[in-house]
């Protein structure tokens, strides 16, 4: 690194990264966490400023509908193995859908896992998304992940989009 370090405080190290259970999350398997981790994601996505990473702890954290991540640069993080999203609908879990693609890169979700037990549900879409990655998560749906718009041939993709040591299962 060059240059003088930069004095912060520790409120705003630790406003850096926000805890889905800080929105009321429980992570119990039993409630519907769907209203407080879109309330998470709100915060993160909300500000032009890339407010950091939205962290699920250890947890089962069920959702009746698809959590639908808009524009902004976020990272969701959880712990691999530990970190459970869970539904049973026929969507994705997990749907990143922003209209002004190209003006939002470096959207990252990585240690979670995502399963939907819907016949035909999905677990991860990430579309519309200049710099994208999903890392070492573990994917149990119908439809694994998808970095396009549809499930059908689209002319809008992503660009530098990776997916890297992920699991999958049907």
């Amino acid at each position: 690194a060059t240059g003088t370090p930069t004095a912060r405080t520790l409120p705003d190290r630790l406003a850096e990264i926000k805890n889905v259970k800080d929105f009321g999350a429980t992570g119990d398997g039993v409630t519907d966490d769907w209203a407080a981790i879109t309330a998470a994601i709100n915060w993160i996505t909300g500000d032009t400023t890339s407010r950091g990473n939205i962290f699920f702890p250890p947890g089962t954290y069920l959702v009746l509908q698809s959590i639908v991540v808009g524009g902004g640069n976020f990272i969701l993080s959880g712990v691999y193995g530990a970190s459970i999203i869970t539904g049973n609908f026929n969507e994705y879990v997990l749907k990143r859908d922003d209209p002004a693609f190209g003006t939002n890169p470096c959207s990252v979700i990585e240690g979670l896992t995502v399963i939907n037990q819907h016949a035909t549900g999905g677990g991860i879409r990430m579309a519309r998304c200049v710099v994208g990655a999903i890392r070492d998560c573990n994917v149990t749906a119908n439809r694994g992940i998808s970095n396009a718009e549809q499930d059908i041939d689209s002319p809008l993709t992503d660009l530098d989009f990776s997916i890297e040591n992920c699991e999958f299962r049907d």
